[in-house]
């Protein structure tokens, strides 16, 4: 997650409407649209939960808090394993802060994070071993594996609203593993910012085939994301 600039500039599209947007109707990646056969009957309605008794404190969610509460609720049903891993990262570290010194040195203000390079090798992860970019898709009774062409990673970054409240944006960083590193930087920073300012479209958030986040800005050791079908 990205901690964002309290301020944001009144153009483009209000976050809470884009935010909505993506909830209300995820998009699926390409191998994900199945083809309808002539006269084939229509899928079968969600099933409705029982109504139970309500308590007085409860609050009824609306609109993107509903959105995510059903999308959430969805990723329970795709089959995952999880496995946490300790690395040694001194040379990682040490070849960072070189990068981000010469950077300061040059006048250039960018400076190259731990999760810019997670998040790269992530991407080359899955180039190596497709394997690990795999997904799975449930049609009907049937379930089938999904082999990507490319990894469209998925980025979650953490926006404060204008009323203070915060919301989770995760566009997509698209054909990733076609890209140079500084390619993929640029890229990777542009989204950020596109979301710090208010300025992405429905289209950032389709596709993903994988998904990264970061919530050690908040203490947190280890975290899994909520993954959508197709990742």
């Amino acid at each position: 997650m990205h901690p964002t600039d309290p301020e944001q500039p009144e153009f483009g599209p209000p976050a809470e409407a884009i935010f909505e947007a993506l909830l209300d109707e995820q998009s699926p990646v390409p191998f994900e649209r199945p083809a309808s056969a002539p006269g084939a009957p229509a899928p079968a309605p969600a099933p409705v939960a029982p109504e139970v008794p309500v308590p007085a404190h409860a609050v009824l969610l609306k609109g993107p808090a509903a959105a995510l509460a059903r999308n959430m609720e969805a990723s329970l049903a795709i089959p995952t394993a999880t496995t946490f891993r300790e690395l040694p990262v001194r040379v990682l570290e040490a070849r960072r802060g070189e990068v981000n010194g010469a950077l300061k040195a040059a006048g250039r203000s960018e400076k190259l994070s731990f999760t810019h390079l997670i998040a790269w090798a992530l991407v080359q992860g899955a180039k190596q071993f497709p394997i690990m970019g795999t997904g799975v898709l449930k049609s009907g009774g049937d379930s089938y594996k999904l082999v990507p062409e490319h990894a469209h990673l998925g980025l979650a970054v953490d926006v404060e609203r204008k009323d203070g409240s915060r919301g989770l944006m995760v566009p997509v960083l698209k054909r990733a593993d076609t890209m140079s590193f500084t390619e993929f930087l640029v890229t990777y920073e542009g989204l950020v910012e596109r979301a710090r300012t208010n300025k992405l479209m429905p289209d950032d958030f389709a596709g993903a085939t994988m998904t990264l986040t970061n919530p050690g800005g908040i203490g947190t050791v280890a975290s899994v994301p909520r993954l959508m079908p197709g990742q």
